[in-house]
């Protein structure tokens, strides 16, 4: 086993850390080594890139949620009328 191999972590793990990172903040050797493994590999960091966007595509999509006073309202008095 060489040393970059025992810095650099593998593509699986750091997509892992890619996706965990948008939510906890990494420690100082998984930051380091994720860094490290990102300034290497291009396809982890695509997906990184990729993730990123889809979640800001995922949360704009979200729709606010509505107020349905007004329409239940409604509902009950179609519904109460003979």
């Amino acid at each position: 086993m060489n040393i970059l191999s025992m810095l650099v972590y593998s593509c699986e793990k750091a997509t892992l850390l890619a996706e965990s990172a948008e939510h906890r903040p990494l420690g100082t050797v998984d930051s380091f080594r994720f860094w490290l493994h990102m300034r290497i590999c291009a396809g982890c960091r695509n997906f990184e890139r990729q993730s990123k966007l889809l979640d800001e595509y995922l949360l704009k999509r979200v729709a606010p949620e509505s107020d349905t006073t007004e329409l239940q309202q409604r509902i009950l008095s179609r519904t109460s009328q003979p």
